[in-house]
C-alpha cells in the first residue's frame, strides 16, 4: 500500500525533517526516498519516490542535498501497483533519483530510459550528473583499485568487540518491566525455593534458561502443544515459574503474535503459580494477549536474541536493575513511555571482558595454559572463572573427567575443593559467631572446649590457630591407625551401613560411629611443634567444627546450608554431593588403593574427612566454579550479596587482613594471603589486600578487592594419583592469574581505546 503522512509542512519541518537537515550539514552521503503520499510536499497523490516536487524541488533544491538519492524498492506495491515495470523506473529517474533499487525488468527499464533521452523527456545532463555522482562515490570508496576484501578473520573484523559491547548495553538498558506485583522482581529469597523455567513459542532460545540457572537451581521445561495438563501438574510443586515466550525475528515479516494455546497455558499457569513472564518478541504481541496481565511479573525483552535473554535473566535475579520504557503503545494498559524500574541487589552478573576493563584477547591465553596442563597430564580437566567488578566475564571448562576421556568437563560439574572448605564452611561460620559476639578470637580453645582442660591445646589462642602459628602438627594420618597389615580393620569399618557403622567413607564402606571422637582424642593427645612459627595445619579445623556445632546446636553441614549456601543461591556447594546431584555431574578424584581400595567418585578425597562421614571443617565440600564465585564475591563485597548483609564489613576486613606480617606470617584469619617473598599461592602480581585459599586436589579461589577480581580454578590433579605434582611444577594456577592481571586495561590505555571505539566510557 501507499501510506499517507498527513502532517502539516510546519510539523514536518520541526520533527520528521529536522534530523535530515542536521545530517546534511554534516555531509550525509545518501538518502532513500520512501514510497509515501505526503500532501504537504506534493498534493497530487504521486508517491514521494516518483515525485519531482519531492525529490528535486524539495530535497535537492530547497534542502540543498547534493549526495546520492536512492529509491526504495521499485517492486513494492506502493509504486508497482500503479506503474508497469520499466515505466516506474523512468518515472523514478525523472523525479531526480540517482540509484534505482529492485527494478523488476532492468532490460525494459534501460530501453525506456534510452527512448526518453532521445525524445528529450530526460536530459543527458541529468543522467550524466547522476552517473558522475555514482562514479565519485565509487572513487571515494577506492573501488577503482579493485582491492579484494581479505577473508582471513573477516568475521572478527565485521563483529568487533566494541559492537558486541554496545549491543549488550542496549539490551541491558532496553528490557522493560511492565508488571511487578508485590515486588516479585528481583527475586530476593532463594533459600529453599523451588524454581522452574518454561520456554515456549517459535525458535525458543536456550540463553534465558541457562543464565537463570547461574543464580540458583532452576529446572527447565519446554511447552509442547497438547501436553499442557501434564506440564501444569509438574509445575504445581514450584514456588516460582519463570516463563520465556519467543517469536521468530528472522525477518520483520515473521508474526509476533502469541499462539492461542500458549495464551491458555499462561492463564492456567497464573492460577496455580507465582508467575514471571518474559516476552522475547515485539511489544505489539501484548495487543491481543490480555492473559499476560495475570502474571506477577511481566517483562518485554523485544527480541529473540542471546543478549536479550541474558539481560532479562539478570534482571529477574537482581544482577541488573531494569530501566527500560516502552518505545511504542502496546495496549491500553501499556502505553509509550511506560516502564517500571527495579533495583540491582549485588548479585554476580554475566558480561564480556571489555565491559569491566579486561582485554578479551589477552584472556584467551588462559585457554592455552589450561590446554597445556591437560596435554602434560597435570590434570584430566578443569574449570576456570574470572569475574571483575561484579561480572563474570570468563567461565570455561576444559578437558575430561578422567584420562579415559569418556565425559567432557562442563561448567556445571562439581569438584572436590579440599582445603578451600576451610574458607567456604568453617571460616564463614566463625565470622558469623564473631559478628554476633558469641566467639572471641582472642580467647583460648579451652574456653569453648572444656574437654581440652589439662591438655597442651587448652591455652592455644583461636587467632593463632587460624593463622597457622599455634604449633599444631600439620597433619595426622588418622586412617593409618585403622589399618592392620595394610588392610582395613573390622573394628573400624563395615561394608554395610548400620547403627555402629554410620559414617559413609566411600562406596560400600562405612566407619565406626565414634570415629569423630577418636580423631578428636588423637588431636588432643598430639604433641606441639617446638617453636611458635607459621606452619600450615588442618588440625585446628577439626576443633573449630566442634566449637561451631556446640555453640549453634546443629551440624556444620546444616548450618552452612541454612546461613550461606541457600541464601547465596549456591545450591551446588555441598558436602556429600551424591545426595544432591547425579554421579555423572561429579568429577572423580584419586584411585585410592592405599586406603579405600577404589576410585573415589563423589566421596571426599581427604582421609580424615572421609572417616567423619565426608563432613569436616577442613575438607569435604564439592562445588563448581560458578557457585564458589558467589561466596568469594560476597567476601569481596564486604559481606553483602543478593540484598543480604551476611557479615559486618569490619568483620570481613579483620578476617582477610594479614595478621602477623611482622613475624613473617602472611596468613589472615583462616584466609591465605599473597606471599611476602619468594614462591607462594599467587602470581605475585596481586594486591596485598587480596585473599583466598588453595586446595590439595588442585583448586584455587582468590579475591582481590583492589582490582575487584574474583578468580576460581578447579581441577582434579590427584586423579588418578595424588603424587602427581605437575600442576605445581607447571605453575598452571598462578600463570592463569598472571594472565588475568596482564589483561587489565589501565586508565591511560582505556582512554586510548575509547578514542578507537573499543570500549564505552
Amino acid at each position: 500500500t501507499l501510506p499517507t503522512v498527513a502532517h502539516s509542512f510546519e510539523r514536518l519541518e520541526a520533527v520528521e525533517l529536522y534530523p535530515y537537515k542536521r545530517l546534511f550539514e554534516q555531509g550525509l552521503a545518501s538518502v532513500m526516498a520512501a514510497h509515501l503520499n505526503v500532501p504537504a510536499l506534493d498534493a497530487s497523490g504521486l508517491p514521494s519516490s516518483l515525485s519531482p516536487a519531492v525529490v528535486t524541488a524539495f530535497l535537492k533544491d530547497s534542502l540543498g542535498f547534493d549526495g546520492l538519492v536512492f529509491t526504495d524498492a521499485l517492486n513494492m506495491k506502493g509504486v508497482s501497483a500503479r506503474y508497469a515495470p520499466g515505466e516506474v523506473d523512468l518515472k523514478a529517474l525523472l523525479a531526480g533519483n540517482d540509484v534505482l533499487l529492485f527494478s523488476e525488468d532492468v532490460k525494459l527499464a534501460k530501453q525506456k530510459i534510452k527512448t526518453a533521452v532521445k525524445d528529450s523527456t530526460l536530459s543527458m545532463d541529468q543522467l550524466n550528473r547522476s552517473v558522475l555522482k555514482i562514479l565519485m562515490a565509487k572513487s571515494w570508496m577506492g573501488l577503482e583499485y579493485k582491492t579484494l576484501v581479505p577473508t582471513q578473520q573477516l568475521k572478527e573484523e565485521l563483529n568487533p568487540v566494541s559492537s558486541e559491547l554496545v549491543n549488550k548495553k542496549i539490551f541491558d538498558e532496553a528490557v522493560t518491566v511492565l508488571l511487578n506485583k508485590e515486588t516479585v522482581l528481583p527475586i530476593r529469597d532463594l533459600a529453599k525455593k523451588k524454581m522452574a523455567v518454561v520456554v515456549a513459542g517459535t525458535e525458543a532460545g536456550t540463553g534465558f534458561a541457562h543464565t537463570l540457572g547461574n543464580y540458583t537451581r532452576v529446572d527447565t521445561y519446554t511447552f509442547t502443544p497438547g501436553e499442557e495438563n501434564k506440564l501444569l501438574n509438574k509445575l504445581s510443586q514450584y514456588d516460582y515459574v519463570i516463563c520465556g515466550l519467543y517469536t521468530s525475528n528472522v525477518n520483520p515479516w515473521k508474526s509476533y503474535k502469541i499462539n492461542a494455546g500458549i495464551k491458555r497455558f499462561v492463564k492456567r499457569l497464573s492460577l496455580q503459580n507465582k508467575l514471571i513472564l518474559t516476552l522475547f518478541a515485539s511489544p505489539y504481541a501484548l495487543r491481543d494477549f490480555p492473559e499476560a496481565t495475570l502474571a506477577n511479573g511481566l517483562m518485554v525483552a523485544y527480541q529473540n536474541h542471546p543478549d536479550a535473554e541474558s539481560a532479562a535473566a539478570q534482571i529477574v535475579f537482581g544482577a541488573l536493575g531494569a530501566n527500560g520504557v516502552l518505545p511504542v503503545t502496546a495496549s491500553d494498559l501499556f502505553v509509550e513511555g511506560f516502564g517500571l524500574q527495579t533495583q540491582a541487589i549485588n548479585r554476580l552478573g554475566y558480561s564480556i571482558p571489555e565491559e569491566v576493563g579486561l582485554d578479551h584477547n589477552k584472556l584467551l591465553k588462559i585457554d592455552l595454559i589450561a590446554e597445556e596442563a591437560i596435554r602434560q597430564r597435570a590434570t584430566p580437566g578443569c574449570q576456570v572463572l574470572v569475574a571483575r567488578q561484579g561480572k563474570v566475564v570468563y567461565h570455561k571448562a576444559f578437558g575430561h573427567h578422567t584420562y579415559a576421556k569418556k565425559r567432557s568437563v562442563t561448567t556445571d560439574d562439581l569438584y572436590d575443593i579440599a582445603s578451600i572448605t576451610k574458607i567456604a564452611a568453617t571460616v564463614p561460620m566463625l565470622m558469623k559467631l564473631v559478628d554476633e559476639g558469641r566467639l572471641d578470637l582472642n580467647k583460648p580453645l579451652g574456653y569453648y572446649l572444656p574437654e581440652l582442660k589439662g591438655s597442651n591445646k587448652e591455652e592455644l589462642m583461636i587467632r593463632d590457630v587460624l593463622a597457622h602459628q599455634a604449633r599444631l602438627k600439620p597433619w595426622i594420618p588418622f586412617y593409618l591407625e585403622t589399618l592392620e597389615k595394610g588392610r582395613r580393620s573390622a573394628k573400624y569399618y563395615a561394608s554395610q551401613r548400620n547403627f555402629d557403622f554410620s559414617n559413609v567413607v566411600a562406596s560400600r564402606l562405612y566407619s565406626n560411629r565414634y570415629a569423630q571422637d577418636t580423631i578428636f582424642k588423637r588431636i588432643i593427645d598430639s604433641k606441639l611443634l617446638p617453636e611458635k612459627a607459621y606452619k600450615y595445619s588442618d588440625l585446628g579445623y577439626y576443633l573449630f567444627m566442634r566449637i561451631i556445632e556446640r555453640i549453634e546446636g546443629k551440624p556444620l553441614e546444616v548450618l552452612v546450608q541454612e546461613h550461606f549456601y541457600d541464601p547465596l543461591g549456591a545450591q551446588n556447594l555441598m558436602y556429600n554431593p551424591l545426595l544432591g546431584v547425579p554421579a555423572d555431574q561429579i568429577v572423580p578424584t584419586e584411585n585410592d588403593q592405599a586406603f579405600r581400595g577404589q576410585q573415589l567418585h563423589g566421596y571426599v578425597h581427604d582421609q580424615g574427612a572421609a572417616l567423619m562421614g565426608g563432613i569436616a571443617g577442613h575438607a569435604g565440600l564439592f562445588t563448581n566454579a560458578n557457585d564458589l564465585a558467589k561466596l568469594m564475591q560476597m567476601y569481596l563485597q564486604e559481606g553483602h550479596y543478593g540484598g543480604i548483609q551476611f557479615f559486618d564489613s569490619v568483620t570481613v576486613n579483620e578476617f582477610t587482613r594479614c595478621q602477623f606480617c611482622d613475624d613473617d606470617n602472611r596468613r589472615g584469619i583462616g584466609f591465605d594471603k599473597p606471599q611476602l617473598s619468594g614462591p607462594g599461592p599467587t602470581c605475585g602480581c596481586v594486591s596485598p589486600l587480596s585473599f583466598g585459599h588453595s586446595g590439595f586436589t588442585g583448586t584455587l579461589a582468590w579475591t582481590d578487592p583492589d582490582e575487584q577480581v574474583v578468580y576460581i580454578f578447579l581441577s582434579n590433579r590427584v586423579h588418578p594419583d595424588a603424587e602427581n605434582r605437575k600442576l605445581l611444577t607447571l605453575s598452571t594456577r598462578t600463570k592463569i592469574q598472571e594472565v588475568i592481571y596482564n589483561a587489565l586495561i589501565h586508565e591511560d590505555e582505556t582512554i586510548d581505546r575509547r578514542l578507537m571505539g573499543l570500549v564505552q566510557p
